[in-house]
């Protein structure tokens, strides 16, 4: 339900509808959109830097 309620959230950000490819993570049809489904953090920040966690998926 969670991902739901967050994509609603980025649907709404983008300005309209979205299409979400939930096993590769990706909004397919409104590039801006991509932006939301992740952070870039400020390097000594990330959370894979500070933590030594691999991250599951090779954007974030």
């Amino acid at each position: 339900m969670t991902e739901v309620v967050v994509l609603g959230n980025i649907a709404h950000r983008a300005g309209g509808k979205i299409e979400w490819d939930g096993p590769n993570m990706r909004v397919t049809n409104v590039r801006s959109a991509q932006q939301y489904v992740s952070k870039h953090y400020r390097k000594g920040w990330d959370l894979h830097e500070l933590t030594g966690i691999k991250p599951l998926f090779p954007w974030a």
